[in-house]
This record gives C-alpha cells, structure tokens and sequence, in this order.
C-alpha cells in the first residue's frame, strides 16, 4: 500500500498543471496567514525542487513564468500582498562585539547548563569567521513539529519564553528572506497562566529519531593543528574547519575549508571555544592532565605540524548538542546535535536583552562577513566563502544603506570611512534600557482583550459542566468525555492566544521605546540635565557565580595589554575559568541580584595576574573626533582596561 501511495504522489507531481499549482497557492492564503509576495514565491519554489527531486527535470520554463506572472498580478492584487523587500541588517565586528560582551558580562538568561553559553558565544564566532549558513552548524529538524520544539520557558519564574522566530535558512533566492524570519520569539517572558516552568528545548534523553541522519558540525569536521613558530616562547595552534553539510552539498558537493587561529583579544578567540570543548568532552586523542600541557608541545623535527587528533569515537558526534533532562538534571547531551530553533531562539533573545531596535539573526552575521570578504577578495574567492552559485547572488546580501561615499566622490575629498562606517552598524540603535518584558499593568490589560475573555468564558463553563457530569476533569479526560476534548481545547487556544497577545504588545512597547527616546534625550539635554551613565544604566548589576565572573573577567581582558611573558598564563587561565565554569550545575549567575549603581564593574577574583576592573566610558570623558566615530559609536558598553 506505501508503494501504491509513493506511486500515486509521482504521478499527481509529474502531472501538475498551471491550474493546480495557482489553487495551491490560492488556498494556502485562504488558510494560513503569510501576507509576503515573498513567501508566496517560496512556496512556489519549494513546489518546483520537489517537483526536480521527483522527475529529475526542471518544471517548463514557461509554466514557471505563468505563475510568477500570476503571483505578481493577480494574488498579490487580490489578496493585498505585501511587496516590501525586508530589511538586509549588518553586524560588523562592533556589534559583534557588544553582543559578546553582553552576554558574558551582564546577560542573566537562564541556560540550562553553562555550556550552552559557551556553545552560543563559539557558534556566532564561527559564523563570523567563516560566513556560514546556520544550518552548515547547528542541525536542522526535518519534521512539522519542530516550532513545538523551539520554545524556551524561564525556570526560574516559570514564565514560556519561546515559540518561533522560524528564520529562513535558505536566504539566497531572489526574493529575500521569509516574512517569517523577522517575527521575535517571545523572549519577553509571556507569563501565561499554568506553564509548568521547564525548559521543550531540554529534552529528554534518547528521544531523536535513532534512524535519523544528523547534519551538523561534528569534531571530524575540525582540527587543531600545532604550526612551529622559530624563536617564539611557544609553536602556534590553528583551526581548520571544514563544514561538510553546506547548501547544495547533495547536488554539488565543493569542500572549502577555512583556517581560523589564536588571537590576543580572547573574546573573538575561537581556538580557545574549541580547546574547552574539547577538554570538556574528553575528546583528544592524547589525555592531557591539564591545559597548560597542550601548550608545552612544540612540534619536532622531521614535522612541519602536529594535529591534535580526536578520539575515533568522538570524531563523528556534534561539537554543539543539545541540553537535554536527565535523572540527574539538566545536562548537554553527548549525542544530540544542538537544534537549529534553539540555537535562534537564544541568538534573538540575547540581542533582544543586550537592547538591540532590530531583531538579531544568524543572517546578519552572515552579511557582515560577506561585506568584509567583498573589501578584500576577488569575486571568486567570495563565491567559494559565501557558497554562492553565481556572483548575482550576493546582491541580496548588500545592506541596503549604499557601501561607498558618494557625497566625498563629488566634492572631491577624501571618504569619511569611519563616520560613513558607523552609520551601517547594527548597534548605532542599540540601548540597555529598551524594556524586555511587559509591567504588571500591560500584562493585565491583556486579560481585557474581547477573545481572551470569551475564552476564558468558554473555558469556565465547560468546567463547570466537566465537573458536574463527571465530578472533576481528570475523571472527565479518563472517561474520554468529548466535553475534556472540547475543555483541552479551548485552554490551548486560550493559551496562544494570550502568547500572541503578549508578543504583539511587547513588539509595540519596544517601537514606542525606540521612536521616543532620542528626543526625550535630546529634550533633558537642551533643558540642561546632563545624562550620564547612571541614567542610562538604572538596572542593578547581576550577581555572577564566582565561575562566571572569572570567565568573563579574563576575556574581556586583552592579551596586548599584557607583558609578553603573562600572554601564555591569562590564556590558559582563560581556557581553566571556561572548563570551570561549564562543569558548575545550574545556572551562571545568582538569582538575587546585588543592588550596585554600576552595572558593568566586577570584582576581580584571585589571580596571578592582575585582573583590572572594568570602566564604562562615559560619554564626556574625551572630545570625539570623527576618525574615531567608529570605535565609539555605541560609547556606555564600552570599556577600558
């Protein structure tokens, strides 16, 4: 019977008419609710590859043109279409860079193992390093349920945080990005009645489909390598990385493998990422009793290199995988790939609570490198690092704010790169005190919306009558009542709805944030009260574990600042305080928060070296000049040492 239905659908795709193919997408806007000529059109090429994957041809060129022609004209005047092309966002190593240090510096999320910050931190790196798609890295779940999957809860206050921000992975087409791409996932905290307080990203152990293949980044897939280094105190460590699982690789497989290396500032130091991991997970070859080991090699005659190789046994699993819930707790597994909506869920929820206007996404990591590579390489070489098919590709990538200096052109002077540079960051917008999550008086007026209580109404009375036919609803769901099914319902549409509710609203208050800000800023300043960093940074500073605290320490310090014989210490150091810190249970901060008028000052922990407070740099402590815009644009996250 499966091959009588397997015969049917090729014969119902290889006859597909014009017709057929425009009901289709007629009826999907009838009963869902995409509102993109985009997504149409998506929807439309996905019909198209399942129709190559089928028949091993291409549909009719003409057809195709029909029904965009179709697309184009008559559902799109029809059904109002939205024809806007979405906003093409740009991280640059700045806005990068604030993000990190959010995130280990001040960021309380809950994470239910410490690694996953490791984990997060690493992948976004890696992402910048070699402009890789998402799914090249973290594993993609191929079946419908995967948004059920994809929601994040607070432990701690019990509070859903999750639900979507489903991004399109495959943003090469001509169209863009999904319209989808740009939804925020609830990350507010929906504070929804009866969520039961536990992490569906954490599952339990041993549910993946067994018979699934997992495509993701494995540790076969990358290897450190010692190069020598004559005269200097130690050889040198470098990162091949070879993604094997890139867009096109079942058609056309072409294997590039990028070198990433050791670098002095150790927040964008991915050697280190892969060091602790590779601690962590027991993984290399040779036991090494401790760091400091793996840096006394030095590579010998007749080797001109010496790899660091992988256990045989850990060559084939995921560097990034999943936390999942055990009998001992939360843990990350030690098979199970990290899922690629989890991994968005906490790339957009940290960029939400580092103060971001735009919602962040891999994507926009993905452009930032593109541009960089496109200042530098020829246009091969930045086909084969982007793993475009063709040079026209790139053209959805550009940021929409033109890439050269016109006004400087036509004058005749010199390009104010630095200035001109500053006005394409992601985080020009960026401010700590845009609210993430909705005051107890917004959230109760969501209780007054019409549905919710038309629902709740509904919910009541079948209660009610639940109880009185059955004397309670569990005896009700046992006795498999249609007025449990009715009642089950009812409560998840009830659910949802308060979800969506909650997401709108948030969605509205941050707008509202970001539109009136700068002028009530620019009013006190003309009205003569000076901002400083105290109103900017009203919220009390986190209390860190001990761990954490020590990690993001030694991070965000710089080896260049640092006498030559303590660079090797603060960076085994670094790589001590990351392994620590990722063995301690639960979470990486303290739950009571001390009260501190500074928000970004640590304690420093003991250590051999000297480990200096951070500072914020106030805005009025020097005279900008416009060079230096561009390493000042975003002026209270910033830091001395």
């Amino acid at each position: 019977m499966v091959a009588n239905t397997n015969q049917n659908s090729r014969i119902a795709i290889e006859s597909a008419s014009q017709s057929e193919i425009t009901t289709f997408l007629r009826w999907n806007l009838d009963n869902y609710s995409a509102r993109k000529r985009s997504s149409i059109r998506q929807l439309f090429k996905h019909w198209r590859q399942l129709y190559r994957r089928t028949t091993g041809k291409d549909w009719a060129l003409e057809d195709q043109q029909d029904v965009n022609t179709y697309i184009s004209g008559t559902l799109t005047n029809e059904y109002k279409l939205d024809t806007r092309i979405s906003k093409k966002d740009v991280m640059n190593i700045d806005d990068v860079f604030l993000v990190l240090h959010h995130h280990w510096a001040w960021d309380t999320s809950n994470y239910p193992d410490p690694r996953q910050m490791l984990q997060l931190a690493f992948i976004m790196l890696i992402c910048a390093y070699t402009a890789s798609r998402p799914g090249a890295l973290v594993y993609v779940k191929k079946n419908s349920k995967v948004m059920d999957k994809s929601t994040l809860t607070n432990i701690t206050e019990g509070r859903t945080l999750g639900g979507g921000g489903n991004e399109d992975i495959d943003e090469d087409d001509e169209d863009g990005e999904e319209d989808s791409e740009n939804d925020i996932c609830d990350i507010g905290g929906s504070r929804v009645e009866g969520t039961s307080g536990l992490e569906e990203t954490i599952e339990t152990e041993g549910t993946s489909a067994p018979n699934e293949a997992v495509e993701t980044l494995c540790y076969k897939h990358v290897t450190l390598t010692l190069i020598p280094n004559p005269g200097g105190e130690r050889d040198l460590l470098a990162m091949e990385i070879d993604p094997e699982f890139t867009k096109g690789a079942r058609r056309n497989y072409k294997r590039k493998t990028y070198c990433l290396y050791e670098v002095d500032d150790l927040i964008f130091d991915p050697v280190i990422c892969m060091l602790t991991l590779g601690i962590l997970d027991e993984a290399f070859e040779v036991d090494f009793a401790s760091v400091d080991e793996i840096f006394q090699l030095r590579v010998l005659p007749p080797r001109r290199s010496m790899r660091l190789r992988w256990k045989k046994t850990w060559e084939e699993r995921p560097i990034f995988r999943q936390a999942v819930k055990t009998s001992d707790g939360h843990q990350t597994s030690d098979t199970q790939p990290w899922q690629y909506h989890s991994f968005l869920y906490c790339l957009q929820r940290l960029g939400f609570k580092a103060g971001m206007m735009q919602i962040l996404k891999p994507y926009n990591i993905r452009r930032g490198a593109g541009e960089a590579v496109d200042g530098i390489a020829t246009q091969a070489q930045l086909q084969q690092v982007m793993g475009h098919r063709d040079a026209g590709i790139f053209q959805a990538y550009i940021n929409e704010r033109v890439q050269c200096d016109v006004q400087a052109a036509f004058l005749g002077r010199p390009s104010a790169d630095a200035l001109f540079k500053a006005t394409a960051h992601m985080s020009r917008d960026i401010d700590p005190r845009a609210p993430t999550r909705l005051t107890d008086s917004e959230f109760v007026l969501l209780n007054t919306d019409p549905l919710v209580r038309d629902l709740c109404e509904a919910r009541d009375n079948l209660t009610k009558e639940a109880r009185r036919m059955h004397g309670s609803l569990k005896k009700a769901a046992a006795a498999g009542s249609p007025l449990y099914a009715m009642w089950d319902e009812i409560v998840h549409k009830l659910d949802n709805t308060k979800k969506s509710l909650h997401k709108e609203k948030l969605k509205e208050v941050r707008a509202k944030f970001f539109e009136q800000i700068e002028t009530a800023d620019a009013r006190k300043q003309l009205d003569g009260l000076t901002l400083n960093n105290d109103d900017a940074v009203s919220q009390p500073a986190p209390k860190l574990t001990a761990e954490r605290e020590r990690a993001a320490e030694l991070l965000l310090k710089s080896s260049r600042d640092l006498a030559p014989q303590d660079k090797l210490p603060h960076r085994i150091q670094t790589i001590q305080a990351l392994v620590e810190l990722c063995k301690t249970p639960g979470f990486a901060f303290a739950h009571k928060r001390m009260q501190s008028s500074t928000r970004y000052r640590f304690t420093a922990a003991p250590s051999p070296l000297p480990i200096v407070k951070l500072e914020p740099i106030r805005p009025t402590d020097k005279q900008l000049d416009p060079v230096d815009v561009s390493m000042t644009i975003a002026t209270f996250p910033r830091y001395v040492l």
